[in-house]
């Protein structure tokens, strides 16, 4: 459902798709950040509007390459993970930080 054909369905009865944020950017084998996919765009292209879930400012919640700290449950750099999502259009998210989520956006 989340490639073109499948988005044109759902824009048919609903204005916006709510995927996991490792649809719009996957991690790689290592963790790290991958190549974003096109979900974002084709979302758009179809008419729907994207938020995507759940932002946490934990390092074992970010990208390998966003991680501050030896502990998992120490924060890392999550505002750029905010600002990583928001440069591909994505309209909404869903955070555990919403203090984190505004200094992101400014």
């Amino acid at each position: 459902m989340m490639r073109p054909e499948g988005l044109a369905r759902i824009a048919e009865y609903a204005q916006w798709i709510g995927p996991d944020k490792s649809s719009v950017i996957p991690l790689g084998p290592d963790g790290a950040s991958a190549a974003p996919t096109t979900l974002v765009r084709d979302a758009h292209a179809a008419g729907l509007k994207i938020g995507v879930y759940t932002f946490r400012d934990e390092n074992r919640f970010l990208p390998a390459e966003l991680r501050r700290g030896p502990l998992p449950w120490d924060h890392g750099d999550a505002p750029a993970e905010y600002r990583a999502h928001l440069r591909l259009g994505v309209d909404a998210f869903v955070t555990d930080y919403p203090d984190t989520a505004a200094v992101a956006m400014t």
